[in-house]
C-alpha cells in the first residue's frame, strides 16, 4: 500500500471514529445546527490537508483545537456582517444630488468594483444580485444555479472583502 492510500485510510478512521463525537460537541457550542455541521466538515478538511495524518497522536484533542479555532473564525466573520450591517442602517435613504454627495457615492462604488474584482464573478453577481437588485437568497441560487447555503457563503464572502478593504482604508 503507497503512502498516499495509507494517509487516506487514517483519516477515514479518524472521521469514522471522532465525527459523531465532534459533531455532538459542536451542536452544544452552537445555536444551529447548520453551523455545527459546516464547523465539523471544516474542521475533517484540515484533517485531510494535514501533511501528516498519522502524526496526530491525541485526535481529539487536535479536532478540538481546530474546531475551536473554526468556530472564532465564524463568530468574527458574524461580529464583522453585524458591523456592515449596522453601518448600512446609518446610511441616509437616498444620496442627494449636491456634486460633493454624487462625488463620493461614484468613489464608493469604484472602490467597491475594485475590491470585488478580487472575488470569483459568482460571488461578485450574488453580491450585486443582492445589494442593488435586493433579490433574495433563493432568487439568486434560482438564477445562479447553486444553493440557497452556497449564496449565503458568497454573500459572506463578498462582504468580508468589502469589510476588509474599508478597515485597512484601502483606496482602488
Amino acid at each position: 500500500m503507497n503512502q498516499d492510500a495509507s494517509a487516506a485510510d487514517h483519516v477515514t478512521r479518524l472521521y469514522v471514529r471522532h465525527h459523531a463525537w465532534l459533531l455532538g460537541r459542536l451542536r452544544r457550542k452552537l445555536p444551529c445546527l447548520q453551523d455545527a455541521e459546516d464547523i465539523t466538515a471544516d474542521t475533517f478538511v484540515q484533517v485531510i490537508q494535514h501533511p501528516q495524518p498519522h502524526a496526530i497522536v491525541e485526535p481529539e484533542a487536535f479536532l478540538a483545537t481546530i474546531a475551536r479555532r473554526l468556530v472564532s473564525r465564524l463568530w468574527r466573520r458574524r461580529h464583522l456582517e453585524q458591523a456592515y450591517l449596522a453601518r448600512l442602517q446609518q446610511l441616509p435613504d437616498e444620496f442627494g444630488s449636491s456634486p460633493e454627495q454624487q462625488m463620493a457615492a461614484m468613489q464608493a462604488l469604484h472602490d467597491i468594483d475594485g475590491w470585488m474584482r478580487q472575488l470569483p464573478i459568482r460571488v461578485r453577481m450574488a453580491f450585486l444580485y443582492r445589494v442593488l437588485d435586493d433579490m433574495s437568497h433563493e432568487e439568486i441560487a434560482s438564477k445562479l444555479g447553486v444553493s440557497v447555503r452556497t449564496i449565503g457563503r458568497y454573500l459572506q464572502q463578498a462582504t468580508l472583502q468589502c469589510l476588509k478593504a474599508e478597515l485597512s482604508g484601502e483606496r482602488t
